[in-house]
């Protein structure tokens, strides 16, 4: 996807991102392997954070972010966002 859009030229979509709902998302998604894993998710993020983003791009990196944490850490860990 990425590919696609710098040979296209195009920048990424960038809006108001609601940061605690996008964390949501993202855990709720990771869920499964966490608790295959054994390890235990937990979010904290001010309701009201708004960062200005690429919402697909910045879910991506917290995605990545989450699942290489989870395959890292041992069973019975917390990882804390």
């Amino acid at each position: 996807m990425l590919l696609v859009r710098a040979q296209e030229n195009r920048s990424p979509a960038v809006g108001e991102v609601r940061v605690a709902e996008l964390l949501q998302r993202v855990i709720a998604r990771a869920n499964d392997l966490a608790a295959a894993a054994g390890v235990s998710l937990s979010v904290s993020a001010p309701s009201d954070l708004v960062v200005y983003a690429d919402t697909g791009l910045l879910e991506r990196v917290f995605d990545n972010l989450l699942r290489n944490g989870i395959l890292a850490l041992v069973i019975g860990t917390i990882l804390a966002i």
